[in-house]
């Protein structure tokens, strides 16, 4: 009869230890998945300060100037600072149902949040060093631009090439989107609505609306036989609307600086037009 009941009091102590060791296994993965997304969060928010220090092309930032931006990044702030208390005060008791469960619970909630500060950090460091989105505005690029198009506009560019569609910065607050036609150290020649390139015609492929000519002067009452020349300084460039009836660029702006060119329009995202 003792005997029985000795092993039964070491099945019921197996059984127990057991329980305890599954509960230990069990935080153990709860604690190692809320760390590791931990870390990536705050490296996430690490990166986003970062950018702050390179604030070239803030005025196309769609994060960090996002209201509700803002508030997400708020929240998974707050988030973040709670996982790592709860990770901080259970490190050192895994074998408890209790501290399983709130690490369990801790996961199953941070496992969206974590995302929103890995998402706008990818957004910021795009925007500051790579790619920003923008919009249209007016009419001065059309038929090929028009005014609420969305573009992506790249900015890890070594040089610009003739035809390039450029962002140009004309004020601290105005931007405008033109096609590059002269280049640094050109004599640019507008003559009887041609362009003309150190003396040779520009055979521009540049899409325009129908009839439409360029002319040292912008709109309806143009002298086609007026001519007039730009000659291009070294480090800048002579821009031009598509809508060259329309379009107030280097004809009347003068020539852009190459620190004045905000990036290349590398796509139009007719899907969100």
């Amino acid at each position: 009869m003792g005997d029985n009941m000795d092993e039964n009091n070491e099945v019921l102590v197996e059984e127990a230890l057991e329980e305890v060791e599954d509960f230990t296994e069990k935080s153990l993965i709860f604690y190692d998945k809320l760390k590791r997304r931990s870390i990536i969060s705050l490296i996430s928010f690490a990166i986003i300060i970062f950018t702050m220090f390179f604030d070239k092309y803030s005025d196309f930032d769609v994060a960090l100037t996002s209201n509700l931006f803002l508030l997400l990044l708020f929240v998974s702030l707050i988030a973040t600072l709670s996982v790592n208390y709860l990770l901080f005060i259970t490190r050192l008791t895994m074998n408890e149902e209790t501290v399983m469960k709130k690490l369990k619970k801790g996961n199953d909630i941070y496992d969206v949040i974590s995302i929103i500060p890995i998402f706008i950090a990818i957004v910021a460091f795009s925007n500051a060093f790579v790619v920003s989105p923008a919009s249209v505005v007016k009419t001065s690029m059309e038929p090929n631009y028009y005014e609420g198009d969305n573009i992506l506009v790249y900015h890890l560019l070594e040089s610009y090439k003739r035809y390039d569609v450029v962002i140009v910065k004309i004020t601290e607050e105005d931007y405008y989107i033109k096609r590059i036609i002269g280049l640094p150290g050109e004599k640019v020649t507008i003559k009887n609505g041609d362009i003309y390139i150190n003396d040779v015609l520009l055979d521009d492929p540049t899409v325009l609306k129908v009839g439409a000519g360029t002319y040292c002067t912008v709109g309806n009452s143009v002298d086609v036989y007026e001519n007039c020349d730009f000659n291009v300084p070294e480090g800048e460039y002579f821009v031009l609307g598509d809508n060259r009836e329309a379009s107030i660029d280097s004809r009347y702006l003068g020539f852009i600086k190459e620190g004045n060119l905000y990036g290349k329009v590398i796509i139009k995202l007719g899907f969100l037009n």
